[in-house]
């Protein structure tokens, strides 16, 4: 997939260094056209970008209000960890309650989480796994997907997690990250933008038809002035 001619002042997102998924950071589900089975213009193996992502970020970082007057229970505490692919079931029923019918496969999220250069962790609540997200470790890393299931949202996980994923990059000595957004998503876009990431342009029709991305880079480090990147 090809970036758009960005807005003025902005530099073009940098090409891929290698071939991977659909990055699902702000967008919403996919046209059918977009399946498992298709290949993007650059060659790389097309994806679903699944439900409404922040990678699907929650609409807020504010919890809920209580309905019924009744105090909820003190929620067990979070913890987050590496994820393994012993936990493919657990990321699987997280996928569909975060992003319906746009959701990964078994055999997509399994084939994410084996890939090579892949960094995923997951959020949980006692034993019950509530969120994930990974990224592509290069050195400049993609964020790929961030789930939050619907009970969750509101709460900073989406938040937690991002933070995570950058602190990984950081540690591996990616000099930026970059993640797309679905134009329109205001939360998600604020929350990144709060984190530090800047927009650097758009590319059309990318989460499918009239569903365009904003593409946004996180920097780590200095740019090398030979280094060709924008």
């Amino acid at each position: 997939m090809t970036a758009d001619p960005p807005a003025a002042g902005l530099h073009p997102p940098t090409p891929p260094a290698v071939p991977r998924a659909v990055r699902r950071a702000g967008g919403s589900a996919p046209s059918p056209a977009e399946g498992s089975a298709g290949v993007s213009s650059a060659g790389a193996p097309i994806r679903p970008p699944a439900g409404s992502r922040s990678a699907a970020l929650p609409a807020a970082d504010a919890p809920a209000a209580h309905l019924s007057g009744v105090p909820n229970p003190p929620a067990e505490p979070l913890s987050v960890r590496p994820a393994t692919l012993g936990d493919v079931p657990a990321l699987v029923r997280v996928e569909r309650a975060a992003f319906g019918d746009g959701a990964w496969t078994e055999a997509m999220v399994r084939e994410e989480l084996g890939g090579p250069a892949r960094h995923y962790i997951l959020a949980q609540r006692g034993s019950t796994v509530v969120a994930y997200g990974g990224m592509f470790l290069a050195e400049d890393a993609d964020i790929m997907t961030i789930g939050v299931v619907p009970a969750e949202r509101g709460s900073g996980i989406g938040r937690r997690l991002t933070s995570d994923l950058v602190d990984a990059a950081r540690e591996a000595g990616a000099r930026a990250v970059f993640l797309e957004v679905q134009v329109g998503n205001g939360p998600a876009l604020g929350l990144y933008a709060s984190l530090g990431f800047l927009p650097l342009g758009t590319r059309s029709n990318y989460y499918g038809p009239g569903r365009d991305a904003v593409v946004m880079r996180l920097e780590l480090r200095p740019r090398r002035p030979d280094s060709g990147g924008p």
